[in-house]
C-alpha cells in the first residue's frame, strides 16, 4: 500500500497549502444542535457535516473544500453565528 501512503500525504501538502485540514470524525463528538442549525439541503449538497462552533468560526468537514460553490454555500449557511 505505499501508493495509498504517497497520495495521502500529497494530499496533506496540498491541504496544508491551500489551508485545509484533514480531521478524523471519530476523534470528534457530534452535536446534533449544531448539525440542526444549519440548513440541511445545504450540508447534503455540499457534502458537509458542521463538526464545531467556536467564538467566531464554525467547522465544517466537506468531501470538496476547494469548490467555490460549497465554499460561497457555506459561507452563506453559516452567516450569523
Amino acid at each position: 500500500m505505499p501508493h495509498v501512503q504517497r497520495l495521502a500525504g500529497r494530499l496533506q501538502r496540498q491541504n496544508r497549502q491551500m489551508g485545509f485540514q484533514f480531521v478524523r470524525l471519530s476523534d470528534r463528538r457530534f452535536s446534533p444542535e449544531v448539525y440542526a442549525s444549519l440548513p440541511h439541503g445545504t450540508l447534503e449538497r455540499c457534502q458537509a457535516v458542521p463538526i464545531e462552533v467556536t467564538t467566531d468560526t464554525v467547522i465544517v468537514a466537506t468531501t470538496r473544500p476547494n469548490d467555490p460553490a460549497v465554499v460561497e454555500a457555506l459561507t452563506q449557511a453559516t452567516q450569523g453565528f
